[in-house]
């Protein structure tokens, strides 16, 4: 029935409706990519555009980022998608979900040997919620290559149980873990997890309570990482001796890396002569990849050639 000639439902506008009506003819089509993102859309909006999904076999990425999903929404994109293994890309960043619809969901990705990208940035998943979908990264996820749970109220309980799921899977190419409350006993393990992930593009770990200790961990995990080519531990307590480890084993010895962002909340002038000496003893890092060292923020920036 045309969107016209029915009652628009509590929590949905029309401008939703005319765009859900279009994505259920197209999902019927065997729409590969499904997006309704930025949009506002709650619980009664998830369940309309899940049900078409129900059995949808060609479907590769579904795309929910920046809506009002909450923990039932959830629980019906883990119905819709538990059918489909082909599914490439799920976006659930920027929602309302919590730790009940992360387990949903990942009890939903069970049987996805194909998944590679999985974003749930922006939550409130927590320990419990990340814990579940640490729970399915087995060696049947082969293929899962970026991880995003950034700002989810993960603690050090969290990481070290997404540390045990990761040290069945070597394929990680990017994990986005800023903007929680994790510190050097949780980092600890997701370095040793790490180590075996040799294809690690970037780490962010941004916003955390990490330390020296943590700090340095994580510095030797990686060390030997050949494409590691971002690595975010600004605002974090680092302090000096943090700083200096990171440049010492980094600045020094790794040819890839090409961003180490390691601002800190407070900057002590007398730090930057010792850690520009590192860099710059880098002859990879300070000429060949064009690397500078920014005083203001300890950040180690690539400007490419010729800029």
């Amino acid at each position: 029935m045309p969107i016209t000639n029915i009652e628009i439902p509590d929590g949905l506008t029309r401008v939703i409706m005319y765009k859900l009506e279009r994505l259920s003819k197209e999902i019927s089509e065997g729409k590969a990519v499904v997006e309704i993102s930025g949009d506002g859309i709650g619980d009664v909006g998830t369940e309309m555009l899940c049900r078409p999904l129900l059995g949808h076999i060609t479907l590769r990425e579904l795309r929910l980022n920046d809506n009002k999903i909450t923990d039932k929404g959830a629980a019906f994109v883990a119905t819709a998608i538990a059918p489909n293994n082909k599914l490439n890309v799920l976006r659930l960043d920027g929602n309302k979900i919590g730790h009940e619809g992360a387990a949903k969901v990942a009890k939903g990705l069970e049987k996805h040997k194909n998944i590679q990208f999985v974003w749930f940035m922006h939550n409130r998943i927590g320990d419990l919620g990340v814990t579940a979908l640490a729970n399915c990264l087995t060696e049947k996820h082969n293929k899962l290559s970026w991880l995003g749970l950034c700002h989810n109220e993960i603690s050090d309980e969290g990481v070290i149980a997404l540390a045990s799921g990761l040290a069945e899977h070597a394929e990680l190419e990017w994990l986005g873990l800023e903007g929680n409350k994790i510190t050097d006993n949780g980092v600890r393990q997701l370095a040793i997890a790490l180590k075996k992930h040799e294809g690690l593009e970037y780490l962010w770990l941004n916003h955390n309570f990490v330390g020296a200790p943590g700090a340095e961990a994580v510095a030797r995990a990686l060390k030997d990482h050949e494409f590691l080519i971002w690595l975010g531990l600004e605002h974090n307590p680092l302090g000096y001796e943090g700083v200096a480890k990171l440049t010492e084993i980094l600045g020094c010895s790794h040819k890839g890396l090409e961003w180490l962002r390691l601002r800190e909340r407070v900057l002590d002038p007398e730090w930057r002569s010792e850690i520009r000496r590192d860099i710059d003893f880098n002859d990879i890092l300070a000429e060949e990849k064009g690397l500078r060292a920014e005083d203001e923020d300890f950040m180690l920036k690539h400007f490419p050639a010729g800029a």
